[in-house]
This record gives C-alpha cells, sequence and structure tokens, in this order.
C-alpha cells in the first residue's frame, strides 16, 4: 500500500455524495506518513503520528449562517481505520479567538466517528487554520481497500441557505504489494565442464536470487517513519514461506545437488515427474530475509553422467500470511553450462618480435618453421594463432592460420609446423608489412611446453610472384 502525506495548505478533491454539499474547505495532514511508500497491505497498527484536519472557517460557504447557527463537524473513517486514543476537546485547535468546539458524540477507542459542536460560539467567528487532531490506527479487520477519512459539516439551527459539505481524504492508497526493491536473478560466469560433460564434481556458481524485502526498515525511525512507535513490519509477519524453483530446461540428467546460500546452504529438491528437470529449495521467512544479502544458487555433477549444455533458470516464488498481501515472483537466467572444447594454446618462443614480416607475395618475404618435440606435438595442433602489430597495410589483431596448402594456411611436416607470407596476407586478408608480436599454438588438450617446448625459426627469401616455395634448411635469420 502506499501511505500519501497530506500537506497542510493543499485543497484536496473530495468525494462528494450529492449535488447540494460544498468542498474543499478541509485539508488533512497526516505526520509522519510517507508520500508513495509501498509495505505489505495488511499491516495492523497507528499509522503514524496524528491525522490533522485543518478547516478553512473563513470562506464564503458560511456567509450565510446566522449568528446562532449550531455546526456539526463529524470526522469518520474507512477502510479499517479507527481512532486510537479517546478525543477530547483538547484536540480542536482555534485558529482564532471566540472560535470554540467540543466533542458531542463519538470518540472512543476503536470507534470510526467524531463529532464536534460548535458549542454556542458563533461560527463565524472562526477564522482560518482551525485543526482537529485524531490519533487513528488500522484495525486488523477491513483489510485490502483504501483507507481514510471524510470530514462532514452540518447544520440544525440558524442555518441561513447553507445545507452541508464534505471532504473525503484518502490516507492509505492499498495497492496490495509488498516492500520491496530490487528483484533480480544475476547470473554467474559461465560454468565450464568437462569435454564429455561429466565433472568436475563442482560445486558450480549458477548466479545469485535477489528478493529485496524491505523488512524491518519500513516503520522505523531510521527510515523516517514511525509507526505507533513500534518496530513495524519485520519479514516473518508478512511471509509464511517462499519456494526458489531452478529449472534444467536441456535435462537434469548428471546434475547430483542444487542449493541456495542463505547463510548456510540450503539444499533443494528434485521434483518428481517424467520429463521435469526442475529443483525445488523450500525457504522459511527468516531463509529469505537471509536470502536479501546472497542467495548463491549452486550446483553439483554427480561425474558420471554428461550434463546438457543449457542455461538453466531461477524463479523465487514468495507466499504471504492470511490477510497479507501476494507478493509474487522474480524470475531469470542464471550461468550457461558449456563444455569444454578441448582446446588449449601454448606460446612459443619467437626469440623477441619477428619484425617487418611481408603480408603476401612480393617483396621479401618469409616462411617460418616452428620446431616441435615430436610428430605426435605437431598433429596435435589444430590452429596457429599469430599477433600482429599495426603496419603498413595491415591491422593490429591476431591472424589465425588453419591447416591448409603452403600459401594459405599452416602446414605439418614430421615434427614441425611451418607457414609463409602468403599464408598470412590471404588470412589476414591484408598485403603489406607488419610486426609479428607473439605466436600460440591451439592444442587439443596437449600444453605443448609438456613436450619440450616449441620454438619458430625464420627464413627471408627474396622469389618473384609465382616462384616462391618454402623450403627446407631454414635458419633463423
Amino acid at each position: 500500500m502506499t501511505i500519501k502525506k497530506l500537506l497542510a495548505g493543499v485543497a484536496l478533491t473530495a468525494l462528494v455524495a450529492g449535488g447540494a454539499y460544498a468542498q474543499d474547505n478541509f485539508t488533512a495532514a497526516t505526520g509522519d506518513l510517507r508520500t508513495d511508500r509501498d509495505f505489505a497491505a495488511e499491516y495492523d497498527g497507528g499509522i503514524g503520528d496524528n491525522a490533522i484536519f485543518t478547516h478553512d472557517a473563513d470562506n464564503a460557504d458560511y456567509d450565510n449562517l446566522g449568528a446562532a447557527a449550531v455546526v456539526d463537524i463529524t470526522i469518520s473513517t474507512t477502510g479499517g481505520l479507527v481512532l486510537g486514543e479517546i478525543v477530547d476537546d483538547a484536540d480542536f485547535t482555534e485558529g482564532s479567538a471566540n472560535c470554540s468546539f467540543t466533542v458531542q458524540a463519538g470518540g472512543g477507542i476503536g470507534s470510526t466517528s467524531v463529532t464536534f459542536r460548535n458549542d454556542g460560539a458563533d461560527f463565524r467567528a472562526c477564522a482560518n487554520d482551525t485543526t482537529f487532531d485524531i490519533d487513528l490506527t488500522r484495525s486488523a479487520a477491513n483489510h485490502s481497500q483504501d483507507s481514510g477519512a471524510t470530514v462532514t459539516v452540518t447544520c440544525s439551527s440558524d442555518c441561513g441557505t447553507f445545507v452541508a459539505e464534505s471532504d473525503t481524504f484518502t490516507l492509505i492508497d492499498d495497492t496490495s504489494v509488498f516492500p520491496t526493491g530490487s528483484q533480480d536473478v544475476t547470473a554467474a560466469a559461465t560454468v565450464t565442464l568437462d569435454t564429455d560433460g561429466i565433472g568436475p564434481v563442482g560445486p558450480h556458481t549458477l548466479g545469485n536470487v535477489d528478493f529485496d524485502f524491505d523488512g524491518t526498515g519500513i516503520f522505523t525511525d531510521g527510515d523516517g517513519v514511525t509507526i505507533g512507535g513500534v518496530a513495524g513490519i519485520v519479514v516473518g509477519d508478512a511471509v509464511a514461506s517462499a519456494e526458489l524453483e531452478i529449472d534444467f530446461p536441456g535435462g537434469d540428467d548428471g546434475v547430483a545437488t542444487v542449493a541456495v546460500d542463505v547463510g548456510g546452504a540450503v539444499a533443494c529438491t528434485e521434483d518428481a515427474g517424467a520429463g521435469v528437470n526442475t529443483w525445488s529449495c523450500a525457504l522459511s521467512a527468516t531463509q529469505l530475509d537471509t536470502l536479501l544479502a546472497d542467495g548463491e544458487v549452486t550446483f553439483t555433477s554427480d561425474n558420471t553422467d554428461p550434463i546438457a549444455q543449457q542455461t538453466p533458470t531461477a524463479m523465487l516464488t514468495v507466499t504471504a500470511n492470511a490477510d497479507y498481501a501476494a507478493p509474487g515472483s522474480v524470475s531469470g537466467s542464471l550461468a550457461p553450462i558449456e563444455w569444454d572444447d578441448g582446446l588449449s594454446e601454448t606460446a612459443v618462443a619467437t626469440g623477441g618480435p619477428r619484425e617487418w614480416v611481408r603480408f603476401g607475395s612480393g617483396g621479401t618475404e618469409s616462411n617460418f618453421r616452428i620446431q616441435l618435440a615430436s610428430d605426435a606435438a605437431a598433429a596435435d595442433i589444430t590452429q596457429v594463432q599469430v599477433a600482429v602489430a599495426a603496419g603498413n597495410g595491415v591491422p593490429a589483431g591476431t591472424v589465425l592460420l588453419n591447416a591448409g596448402t603452403a600459401d594459405t594456411g599452416f602446414q605439418v611436416k614430421g615434427s614441425t609446423i611451418t607457414f609463409n607470407s602468403r599464408a598470412l596476407g590471404a588470412a589476414a586478408g591484408a598485403t603489406g608489412n607488419a610486426d609479428i608480436t607473439g605466436v600460440m599454438l591451439q592444442t587439443l588438450d596437449a600444453d605443448v611446453a609438456s613436450a619440450g617446448g616449441a620454438d619458430m625459426n625464420r627464413q627471408l627469401v627474396n622469389r618473384t610472384p609465382g616462384s616462391f616455395v618454402a623450403t627446407g634448411g631454414m635458419t633463423d635469420n
């Protein structure tokens, strides 16, 4: 619900019953009630400092009243608001001398109305800003509706042409929502399993669930709002339970456990049923309160069955206690689960930057040979990644050489990998010269360095276009 602070001196549109009623001669302020503040819809208790109704008595609507006019001002509450304290004559404050009101009827604790009468005084002597200071409390009944008050002015004697007037105020606008701030699901970094989707066991972090229930801070002094001096709603007052559901849309085969951290791991249960791939984590109100700080979701692998590559999702559903508003849910995607592609990269010893290498044919071209420890090590190479600084006609970046012919990619020759200037130009899509700053070899789950390392030699050759061929006996030039 949203509490609206109705500032004194601002005329509010009244709900008028019939055209004979005038309006807008009352304004209402409600002390510490906060503007546009959402909180659990069914709060019971004081709604802050007293509601103060200010009357504009110096108004043309009252010009035809006689000097002996008997005027009653009745304040009636609606939507579960009741009088929190006995109303007495001292709750009226005159705006000018010779203006007096006393309690005529009602005003008891728990009642819904009080009537003040002008007590024989000339009503016309009352000026602006006469006030009625009323303590209001929301009762346990009549929830799920707006709460407010209606102020009615009637005359029973020496009234002239005056009939009646009424102003109505909404003091609590019930929007039936919880006081929530951020509500989201944040994915962690991609979870990478082994090449076959089996293991490692983990735990693996999928992400965090945040449901920012604005618990004890809603109605405390530190939040700028007081509720009859009490601490206000806590999560346990409004929340019966919560459930976090983790869905594995690609199937949950291979998933051993799922848990959520709420200041301690809460184990989730695999839901039963054919084709059901969800895990449910039951949370108490206390655990939900802890979830606000860190709701980290994790899973482990059974290290036996492959887990499908997929993106799991999380949905948190909160159930309210009786007489409280339903809060809804929050959902979103967690971290993707992927398999290792079986590739790793190992740096090649190049002897420092290779300067002003030709890309494409013509000029002084280069042959490169990378010497590996064995034929098997060379056969494992899947890609040669050449780091290039910006040069003449060649942009900075990484040139990717795949297996191909001598002039289009790299070649495996026994325990060596060879490539040349024309292959570099073809892969880069550029012709010119640039410095090679580093070389990486992509391998199938093998570390080249573990096989004795790899080093690269260069041979500079001058050839006319069309006659350039890779030759043996390369030296480091």
